[in-house]
């Protein structure tokens, strides 16, 4: 389902303070994508920050998305699925927020675990 901005960032606030483990997709059209798992660390009205971490805690590499360019919100949640969907996923996806951009970009965050 389509929702605002502001229930967007609610989400993004929500995992970043939780420290969740984020899967990450960036999809860039037929130019590239990666796929990669991270956690929020820095979040503003401007720009969301993923990083990822190594065994030890160390700073691997960092993924900034420029909140500016996102045109819509898409949010999917695990509850909400039709039942053969929940039974294959559960465990594995609890929800997902797509960023979707002004160009052909687009970001998938997918919350990893069960959902409540």
């Amino acid at each position: 389902m389509t929702i605002p901005f502001e229930d967007g960032f609610m989400l993004l606030t929500k995992w970043s303070e939780a420290g969740s483990l984020l899967n990450v997709l960036v999809n860039a059209g037929d130019a590239a994508s990666t796929v990669f798992s991270a956690r929020i660390t820095t979040l503003s009205d401007g720009s969301l920050w993923f990083s990822m971490f190594d065994d030890s805690g160390n700073r691997m590499s960092e993924t900034i998305i420029n909140l500016a360019f996102v045109t819509s919100w898409e949010y999917r949640d695990l509850r909400e699925a039709p039942e053969p969907t929940r039974t294959k996923l559960r465990g594995l996806i609890a929800s997902t927020l797509e960023l979707r951009m002004q160009s052909t970009t687009q970001v998938v965050l997918c919350e990893i675990g069960d959902s409540a």
